[in-house]
């Protein structure tokens, strides 16, 4: 039988709130660049999939590609339709990726 190995990391926030401590954010986001990096799959959920799980992949995307996170969006809408982050994430996300660039 083969081995599973599996790494968890939880970011917790809620919809139409404020997204978690930035610096706390970017690490997460790092860790998931490095993770892939290393050929390695990631899932990243929420309880719905609409708007906090594809938030943070989108914003693994603009960094891994250094693209817009509209554009990141896009890239995540065409694996799953039902991409509608809060506005108040949204702009947050955005801001804060202008600010790390």
């Amino acid at each position: 039988m083969q081995e599973i190995n599996i790494e968890y990391r939880r970011l917790p926030f809620l919809d139409g709130g404020s997204l978690p401590e930035h610096g706390l954010l970017f690490e997460t986001i790092d860790w998931l660049v490095q993770h892939r990096q290393c050929g390695h799959r990631c899932l990243i959920h929420c309880s719905a999939g609409v708007s906090r799980s594809p938030l943070v992949a989108a914003g693994l995307l603009a960094v891994e590609n250094g693209t817009t996170l509209d554009e990141a969006l896009e890239s995540v809408r065409k694996w799953r339709v039902r991409v509608h982050p809060s506005q108040s994430l949204l702009d947050e996300m955005r801001d804060l990726l202008m600010k790390k660039s």
